[in-house]
C-alpha cells in the first residue's frame, strides 16, 4: 500500500458514518495563516455520509499558522506570490488525489473546498487537474491565471464560487474579473454566488455550498 501523501501530514479526518463502501470524501483547504482546525469546525454540518479531510497547508509561517505559499509586498505595495511554493502545494494536492484513486479505485473522486488562499489553490486544481476531482468549491478567492506553471486541461468539473460583497481582503472588484476571464478565455464553467459578507463564510453562503455539493454529487453518480 502506498504511504500517505505528504499533503495529509497533520490533517484532520471525520469519517463517514454511512454504510456505503464507496465513500465520498470532501477535502477542506484553509486560508493563509490558518490551520487544519479552522475549516474542520464545519465537518459536523456536512452529511454524515461524507468523509471530511481538513488539510494543513504546506509551509509554516514565522508569525503562526500555515500557508500554501508565501506572499510578500514590494516597495510599491504590490503583492508578490512565491510561485515555487504555490507550484509545490499544487503538485502535493495532485499527488494526494492520485493516492486516493490508487487506494480507492472504485470510490468517487474527492470534492475540494477551499477558503481564500485554499480557494485559489482549488481554482488552480480545476484548471490543471479537473479530471482528478468530483467538484470544486472556492470561497473568497480569485482565479490565478497569472501563475506561469498552470497547464490548461480541457475538462469540465462542477465549480461553485462564493464571493463576499464586503470582502476587504479579496475584494469582489478584483476577483470577479479573474473568473470572467477564466470563463471567456478558457471556457471554464463556473457557478458564482455573491453574498453580503466580509472575508468569511456566512450561513447563507454555507447553505448554498451544501446544496451545490449534494447536487453535483448526485449528478456525477
Amino acid at each position: 500500500m502506498r504511504a500517505l501523501p505528504v499533503a495529509f501530514n497533520d490533517s484532520l479526518i471525520s469519517e463517514s458514518t454511512g454504510d456505503n463502501q464507496f465513500k465520498q470524501e470532501i477535502w477542506l483547504l484553509h486560508g493563509y495563516a490558518s490551520n487544519e482546525g479552522d475549516l474542520s469546525a464545519l465537518s459536523p454540518y456536512f452529511s454524515r455520509h461524507y468523509t471530511i479531510r481538513s488539510l494543513r497547508a504546506t509551509f509554516p509561517l514565522p508569525t503562526g499558522g500555515f500557508a500554501w505559499y508565501g506572499i510578500e509586498f514590494d516597495f510599491n505595495g504590490l503583492k508578490e506570490t512565491n510561485l515555487p511554493q504555490a507550484q509545490e502545494s499544487l503538485l502535493l494536492i495532485s499527488d494526494a488525489l492520485d493516492w486516493h484513486k490508487s487506494i480507492y479505485p472504485n470510490s468517487p473522486r474527492p470534492v475540494l473546498m477551499g477558503f481564500s488562499q485554499g480557494g485559489i489553490l482549488c481554482n488552480a486544481i480545476s484548471f490543471s487537474f479537473p479530471e482528478k476531482v468530483n467538484s470544486i468549491v472556492s470561497i473568497a478567492s480569485y482565479y490565478p491565471l497569472e501563475w506561469p506553471f498552470l497547464k490548461h486541461i480541457k475538462g469540465k468539473v462542477p465549480h461553485f464560487v462564493a464571493l463576499g460583497t464586503e470582502d476587504a481582503v479579496v475584494p469582489i472588484s478584483m476577483s470577479i474579473p479573474t473568473f470572467e476571464k477564466a470563463q471567456t478565455d478558457f471556457n471554464i464553467v463556473l457557478e458564482i454566488g455573491t453574498y453580503k459578507m466580509p472575508h468569511s463564510i456566512s450561513q447563507e453562503c454555507f447553505s448554498d455550498i451544501i446544496k451545490f455539493i449534494d447536487k453535483s454529487l448526485k449528478r456525477n453518480r
